[in-house]
């Protein structure tokens, strides 16, 4: 392991030891505990000092007595959740785990960043700090924002608040992902371990949102109560996120401006009655005042928040419901033109769920958030492309070009849509000794391959009996003397105890050929 990773690995472990200790602790006894001689830990005191000291702590020494931590509980509990969210297992951190880490430290703008002091803290090459430095770079010019630099102030940001606090909401669900995957390479098997910063675990939260998370969620929680409505989980997550950037400007100062028109239509809204008395929930538990522009934009970000059950009276006007039902029939009309979807009423009440909430971000002028519109285009290129011939009906019906990150939604609804309309192969097994021997490979389709349909199993000495324009596929446990006008695959018997893995594609790629062919309306 590297030497500058044990360093600071010391370092978490001294300052945890004598935060939980209520006694003055000698060199040789935190030396004996980890291991380590005397001089190294002599040396450790200097990081741990200054890691003390960022956080508000005082390293304390006494000649011939030994060292202890002087500062209040709090500061003491904060270091201690700090402690806690870092994960180290072995040597490096991951470029995108660094990444997080500098866009986290521009954004919270908590101490000066330098060049230098990345060095030091994520012990990489100069190179490769500026490697990093680049790729936050181009995150921060995706959203507007500029990543200066000087001599006097260090590495920093220029932008206006707006952009700020939104660049940090990206960060928050950025790095909640992040948390995720560790989680999971962390609770795997035979994982490449890597040092890994659990972000928002702890404390950290508070630094980039300004105010207690927890203490913002109770209060969408008792919104929820207030409307008799339950959010989606990833809605309640975002909307708290909004609520505690929002709170925490108007803990600065900083207040959102807004037309009177727009005011005066979201006071109109039903629910309005409802926000208010949360707005004074918010005055009460944060002490600041929320002005009527204030209230009228928590109005908007709530309105948009998808719910799990339809409500006609939640967040939308019988006009612009009217509208969303013409845009949804719209755009299956464009989704039927080139294929063959199975089930139009689910999909009509999707997008019509979805686009109430599309409706108000329009008129409010409100964000479009979608982490995985990439994905979407990516894995979907035909359905994106449908998706993107949309744009014209928002702009026919909305007077208004949708954003990227909504034709990324319009994208899950069809795909959605074509996936339910995909139909199952339909198989003939045909064995040729026994029926025994296909038995227990009949049952591992059934229960493993849900798009695999068995409709009959026939003895090799009827094949010729086989109604073929009955079956996409006959699965024979030898190969067929006879050509019977039938695409045909062999899975020995032995496959059974072998495992089947290595078919499981083949049919997987018959499934997706023959609903290709049955689902398009044009082939090239």
């Amino acid at each position: 392991m590297d030497g500058g990773v044990k360093m600071i690995q010391r370092t978490l472990r001294i300052i945890k030891l004598l935060i939980n200790s209520s006694e003055t602790m000698t060199i040789s006894f935190i030396s004996e505990k980890l291991d380590v001689s005397n001089r190294t830990i002599r040396n450790d005191m200097k990081e741990v000092e200054k890691l003390l000291l960022e956080n508000g702590l005082k390293l304390v020494k006494k000649t011939g007595v030994g060292v202890y931590i002087e500062g209040d509980e709090k500061s003491k509990l904060e270091m201690l959740t700090k402690l806690k969210s870092f994960n180290y297992t072995e040597t490096k951190h991951t470029s995108k785990d660094r990444q997080l880490y500098i866009i986290y430290q521009l954004l919270t703008n908590l101490k000066k960043t330098t060049i230098t002091s990345l060095q030091n803290e994520l012990f990489i090459s100069r190179p490769s700090v500026y490697s990093d430095i680049d790729r936050v770079r181009k995150w921060f010019s995706d959203r507007d924002i500029e990543v200066l630099q000087n001599k006097a102030r260090g590495i920093y940001l220029h932008a206006g608040e707006k952009r700020i606090r939104k660049a940090m909401f990206d960060l928050f669900n950025l790095c909640e992902k992040h948390d995720q995957m560790i989680d999971m390479m962390e609770n795997s098997d035979g994982h490449d371990q890597v040092i890994a910063f659990n972000y928002f675990s702890y404390a950290q939260k508070e630094d980039v949102l300004g105010v207690d998370y927890d203490r913002v969620n109770k209060i969408i929680n008792h919104l929820e109560t207030l409307c008799e409505i339950k959010f989606t989980s990833d809605e309640l997550k975002r909307l708290t996120i909004k609520y505690a950037l929002a709170i925490s400007r108007m803990v600065d100062g900083n207040f959102v401006d807004m037309r009177q028109q727009t005011i005066s239509d979201l006071s109109g809204v039903d629910n309005y009655e409802m926000i208010k008395e949360i707005a004074h929930e918010i005055e009460r538990e944060f002490d600041i005042n929320v002005p009527e522009s204030e209230l009228a934009y928590l109005t908007g970000i709530t309105i948009v928040a998808k719910t799990h059950f339809e409500s006609s009276s939640w967040n939308i006007s019988e006009e612009s419901f009217t509208i969303s039902k013409v845009v949804a029939q719209e755009i299956i009309e464009l989704v039927k033109a080139e294929f063959r979807i199975s089930d139009e009423e689910t999909l009509f009440n999707g997008l019509l769920h979805h686009l109430k909430s599309v409706a108000n971000k329009i008129k409010y002028g409100l964000d479009f958030y979608n982490p995985i519109v990439d994905d979407m285009r990516n894995n979907y290129p035909e359905v994106f492309a449908i998706a993107q011939k949309c744009v014209s009906i928002f702009e026919e019906f909305y007077h208004y070009t949708i954003p990227v990150e909504e034709v990324g939604y319009i994208a899950i609804h069809i795909a959605s849509a074509i996936e339910r309309s995909k139909q199952p192969i339909k198989v003939c097994m045909v064995y040729h000794s026994s029926y025994s021997e296909v038995k227990l490979m009949l049952e591992i389709l059934k229960n493993n391959l849900n798009y695999v349909q068995v409709d009959k199993v026939y003895p090799v000495s009827m094949l010729e009996t086989i109604d073929t324009e009955h079956f996409d596929l006959i699965i024979t446990t030898q190969s067929l003397k006879q050509d019977i006008g039938i695409e045909s695959l062999v899975i020995p018997t032995s496959t059974v105890f072998e495992g089947m893995k290595n078919f499981v594609d083949i049919l997987r790629n018959m499934y997706e050929s023959s609903n290709a062919v049955k689902l398009k309306k044009c082939h090239k």
